[in-house]
């Protein structure tokens, strides 16, 4: 037998309880049945909906998480240059410092 969806289970399922030949218990069961299958069909569409926006969110909120990151290592590793050019400019001035004494003239 081929697979067939919810929907179309549910629809066999309207028929069968519609036929001139079913009594009404079992009408009442394959209407029941078909209700269900549809309801449940609603309900997987939501859940799988709502796993979707959870799963996107979560990818997000890791790739911010990664972002961040390197945001934070950018800004150490700037932080780091930035000191080490303070130092060299520092250095750069004390010996144009000591350049400029040796070149004054002693009183």
């Amino acid at each position: 037998m081929a697979t067939r969806s919810n929907d179309e289970v549910a629809e066999l399922c309207l028929r069968q309880a519609w036929r001139d030949d079913i009594d009404d218990r079992s009408r009442w069961v394959l209407e029941l049945a078909a209700k269900r299958i549809l309801r449940l069909n609603r309900r997987c569409l939501r859940l799988s909906h709502r796993l979707e926006v959870v799963e996107a969110r979560m990818e997000a909120a890791e790739c911010r998480k990664s972002l961040s990151y390197w945001h934070a290592m950018i800004l150490r590793i700037s932080g780091t240059v930035a000191t080490v050019w303070l130092s060299l400019l520092n250095g750069w001035d004390a010996i144009a410092r000591q350049f400029k004494r040796l070149r004054e003239p002693l009183d």
